[in-house]
């Protein structure tokens, strides 16, 4: 996960952006979270929504996105919190009357608990600090963490 300034010039100066993946080459793919839907439209991408995006924006941002919709759901910086942001709700409210795609949520999921809360409005949840964290536990630590959000979503499924 990268921004557009970091990854390399070609995004700033409107050359190839395929010259600035080369040095990711070995990787599936790249998270670029600060290319709007409408800025090289030819990419392949998962388009990211906010609380703050406007209703012409997600409306642009959902035809465009490649397989699913994801859902920022607080404004600021990514990280563990205490609680689901309840920026979500209305969020996820407002996406699925512009799309049908899957919406996903992601940025402050950590745990269990939101995971649940989350699964109750949206497809699917993107966990990455809280999953940082767990993993620098080891491999069993974060196996055991990856579980405990996918037995909340599970419980969301069957109720």
């Amino acid at each position: 996960m990268s921004g557009r300034d970091p990854v390399g010039r070609e995004f700033q100066n409107g050359e190839d952006v395929a010259r600035a993946a080369t040095d990711l080459a070995s990787r599936n793919g790249f998270v670029i979270v600060d290319l709007p839907a409408d800025v090289r439209p030819e990419l392949r991408r998962v388009q990211l929504v906010a609380p703050t995006s406007t209703d012409a924006r997600l409306t642009i941002a959902a035809s465009r996105t490649d397989g699913w919709l994801y859902l920022v759901t607080v404004t600021g910086t990514t990280g563990a919190r205490n609680e689901l942001a309840p920026t979500l709700a209305p969020l996820a409210e407002r996406a699925r009357t512009v799309t049908d795609a899957p919406l996903y949520a992601g940025f402050g999921i950590s745990t269990p608990d939101h995971a649940r809360a989350a699964g109750e409005l949206v497809d699917g949840i993107v966990v990455g600090s809280r999953a940082v964290e767990a993993a620098e536990g080891g491999p069993a630590e974060l196996a055991r963490f990856v579980g405990s959000l996918r037995g909340a979503l599970d419980a969301v499924a069957v109720a």
